[in-house]
């Protein structure tokens, strides 16, 4: 990020006070404390003892807020920071033309926007103006308002959807089993059913033959069966 200089002087939006937004914001008066300790050489934990942080916040203030000439100082970081809070955020890929040929030269071959992103941080691991997420890729594809990709870039996409689907979504909407019939609605009268596939056989049944079909019934949780009297069991079938 950069720091915009005024045409008369002095920098653009400043920020309003030396006190942060917020508790979690570093104010001015912490970010001089942390501007004396990276010149006397002190660690990230120490500094962060000193004004009562932890140490990855120093870190990642250092890491963000330090100057082109390698040099942290507390004014122009405490307005970088309040410059950064500014919503809406303009897209990287609106002011970097040469990233948006890279990203299409490489999703007409096939690459998908996750992919893509994984390279760029590959190939420009100390570029920050060259890497982008891949969401950013998403919404550049889908958004029409923020359509710098050309359109159809998204039919490179697996999917081949024309627009985004929200979290929300009903991805039910369309399905041909949307309307199937659930367990949860059986009938009543099955939940009496212990165990499946028993029930009971009788000759009325079966279909009517030159003789007569045996009457039997089996029980649930036997495995025997019982005949009427005159009639014989049924012999299983050998295998062959």
């Amino acid at each position: 990020m950069t720091v915009n200089a005024s045409n008369t002087g002095g920098l653009v939006d400043p920020a309003p006070s030396a006190e942060g937004p917020n508790e979690r914001a570093l104010s001015l008066a912490e970010r001089g404390m942390i501007q004396m300790g990276r010149r006397s050489g002190m660690s990230y934990a120490r500094i962060g003892e000193a004004i009562g942080r932890d140490k990855s916040v120093v870190w990642r203030e250092v890491n963000r807020n330090t100057s082109a000439d390698g040099v942290y100082y507390a004014s122009v970081a405490h307005t970088k920071a309040h410059q950064a809070r500014h919503r809406p955020k303009p897209l990287k890929l609106v002011e970097n033309e040469a990233l948006c040929r890279l990203i299409a030269v490489w999703m007409d071959d096939g690459w998908s926007p996750k992919l893509i992103s994984s390279m760029l941080a590959f190939y420009f691991t100390d570029d920050q103006t060259m890497q982008v997420s891949h969401e950013t890729i998403y919404q550049a594809l889908y958004v029409q308002s923020r359509g710098i990709l050309r359109a159809d870039l998204a039919e490179k996409l697996s999917l081949k959807r024309k627009q985004r689907v929200p979290h929300a979504a009903d991805r039910t909407k369309n399905s041909p089993y949307k309307e199937a019939f659930k367990i949860s609605e059986r009938p009543a009268e099955v939940q009496d059913r212990a165990v499946p596939g028993i029930g009971k056989v009788t000759s009325s049944s079966a279909p009517a033959g030159p003789r007569s079909a045996p009457l039997w019934s089996a029980r649930p949780g036997s495995r025997s069966c019982s005949t009427s009297p005159g009639t014989t069991a049924p012999r299983p079938s050998l295998p062959r």
